[in-house]
């Protein structure tokens, strides 16, 4: 007797002992499949609110794209294109004429190309002499007069004494 309660003793055991480690072994690949799930719906998460985010911009570029059609119009209309930068050194002169001032200029480098979303553009230099107020106004009329050109002033050197001065200037001017 004492034989047969050990050999159900160890059974018993046995079984007990199984079903723990079984549990256990389930417990453990239950806990890392919802961890796996987990990462999985936090990942989806992020994703959606990417998306939501990008449809919310796309709406907004479409509610502005008018806004944005009208400034590429009048873009165009200030950039000219690239051959009729030509016109531009005579402008330059015409202006040094009308404040009496001696001009030179000169396209520098080559010219960088548009691109899409971007403006071409090619560098130049010029010079002025005479008065310190007709140079003077002879750069306040470059900068608001200017009728079809887009400019802009990189660097200049102004000097001289008395009534005789010169400015000499590097720029870009803008084409399409």
């Amino acid at each position: 007797m004492q034989k047969y309660l050990r050999r159900e003793f160890f059974l018993s055991a046995s079984i007990i002992v199984l079903s723990f480690v079984v549990f256990g072994v389930g417990v453990w690949w239950y806990g890392t499949s919802l961890e796996k799930v987990t990462k999985e719906i936090l990942v989806d998460r992020l994703l959606l609110k990417k998306r939501t985010e990008a449809i919310g911009v796309l709406a907004q570029f479409k509610s502005e794209a008018p806004v944005a059609g009208a400034y590429q119009k009048a873009m165009d209309a200030i950039l000219p294109a690239e051959d009729q930068l030509l016109d531009f050194p005579r402008w330059i002169e015409s202006i040094a004429r009308a404040r009496n001032l001696e001009a030179g200029f000169s396209f520098q480098g080559g010219a960088v190309p548009a691109q899409e979303d971007s403006a071409g553009y090619i560098g130049f230099t010029m010079s002025v002499n005479g008065s310190l107020s007709d140079i003077f106004g002879f750069v306040k009329d470059l900068e608001l007069q200017t009728p079809r050109f887009l400019s802009s002033i990189d660097g200049f050197d102004l000097h001289g004494a008395d009534a005789q001065y010169q400015f000499s200037s590097r720029g870009r001017v803008f084409f399409k």
